[in-house]
């Protein structure tokens, strides 16, 4: 379905049109006056111009408030067809690497394909002969479909969850042996991900800790001892005082240990000397925001915590919290590998304990057996809740004063 306006949040796509408009009055009515208007009528062309001047700006701040809410309020996804998974997602292992860049839903030709999730299309046509319709939502993420025909969509419009897009086309998208149905993609960045971990289109499993694959009831541990420390916007802190004993003599279980470290570490920096903990080197890994040397076949028991992990800088933290959990999960299938049953403990530092919680959230799988069992996890000075800037706008959702107020405006603007 077309709206005659667009969904909130494309301000700047307008922005640039409607001050355009409002110049052009500006400066013809200047002309008007200055050249060819009796005096006896400026007045009431001046009236008209500054009538024409306070709609365009009346819909330039409409559109910003409106768009500010669309970006705070949560993108919620659900499937284009109803049909099961026929080929899953296979992440490829560099931009140009072979892999499998969404999934292929069942889908009959002529089936109804709808829009996932509100959005603006940005393609809708065809590509090396397959006609596919790709849609940009308010949350980063650009979903794609195809093979499509009797599009109902084209390039700029707005969407909203369900619409129409066009029906499945007949002759596939790719190999006929393996590529059937309709392909449903999706991307953040540059970076494809798995659609199906999409807020609303996780595929429920029964565990023993909840409904999907992992979820904990509880953030923090409990302090060995009292902390008089605090912090001031996360800026002033106070730091933990320095150990002066070696800790335990014995490790507190055989699990391997993954160290994660935080934003703009670097490969030396460590969160914790293992072996404070009583915990040999050769069972601990410092995982690398670079990723891991596929070269390196060590043995279990033996090399120290880089062992197999690249050199990594600064920069490479900046590569995001799905680019880290991407490169723990290939850490783990690797340790499954060399030490096959064993379990893994995961420990975090800042965005190290962010990078955790998007691994088990969106990627872990309790019953695949080419992953290792994770037995405690540890996040420590972690803003699993967002930090404090980034939450701001939820807190003006949930604030019952301006609340109301952001989602009345909203209200009005769509209606």
């Amino acid at each position: 379905m077309r709206t005659p306006r667009g969904l909130p949040g494309r301000l700047p796509e307008r922005l640039p049109e409607r001050l355009r408009s409002l110049a052009l009055v500006a400066v013809v009515a200047g002309l008007l006056l200055a050249v060819s208007v009796p005096p006896a009528h400026a007045n009431v062309l001046a009236k008209l111009v500054a009538e024409q001047a306070a709609d365009v700006a009346t819909d330039l701040v409409v559109d910003a408030l409106t768009g500010l809410v669309d970006s705070m309020l949560p993108v919620r996804y659900a499937r284009p067809v109803a049909g099961a998974v026929l080929r899953a997602f296979e992440p490829p292992a560099h931009d140009y690497g072979p892999g499998h860049r969404g999934v292929d839903l069942a889908a009959d030709v002529g089936a109804p394909v709808r829009a996932a999730a509100r959005g603006t299309v940005r393609h809708a046509g065809a590509v090396v002969g397959v006609v596919w319709v790709s849609i940009d939502h308010p949350d980063g993420v650009t979903t794609s479909y195809g093979p499509l025909t009797a599009l109902q969509v084209a390039r700029g419009d707005d969407v909203a969850r369900g619409d129409l897009l066009g029906v499945v086309a007949a002759g596939g998208h790719g190999d006929p042996l393996r590529d059937r149905g309709l392909h449903f993609g999706a991307r953040r960045g540059d970076g494809y991900i798995d659609p199906l971990t999409l807020s609303g289109l996780r595929e429920p499993r029964a565990t023993l800790v909840g409904d999907g694959s992992w979820q904990g009831s509880a953030h923090v541990v409990n302090a060995y001892a009292p902390w008089a420390g605090g912090r001031l916007a996360g800026v002033l802190t106070t730091p933990s005082p320095v150990a002066t004993a070696p800790g335990y003599a014995v490790p507190p279980n055989p699990n391997h240990l993954v160290l994660i470290a935080g934003l703009s570490s670097a490969s030396q920096q460590r969160i914790v000397d293992a072996t404070h903990l009583g915990i040999d080197p050769t069972s601990v890994t410092h995982l690398s925001y670079a990723g891991r040397d596929g070269a390196v076949d060590v043995a279990a028991g033996l090399g120290g915590p880089r062992r197999d992990q690249l050199p990594y800088g600064p920069e490479h933290t900046w590569e995001g919290v799905e680019a880290a959990s991407a490169h723990l999960e290939a850490q783990l299938r690797a340790i499954a590998v060399r030490e096959p049953g064993r379990a893994v403990d995961l420990m975090g530092h800042s965005m190290g304990g962010v990078v955790i919680a998007h691994y088990l959230l969106t990627r872990h799988d309790p019953y695949d057996r080419t992953l290792p069992p994770i037995a405690h996890v540890v996040t420590v000075a972690s803003p699993l809740r967002g930090s404090d800037p980034a939450r701001l706008g939820t807190a003006i959702l949930e604030d019952l004063v301006s609340g109301s107020v952001v989602r009345g405006v909203w209200g009005a603007a769509e209606g």
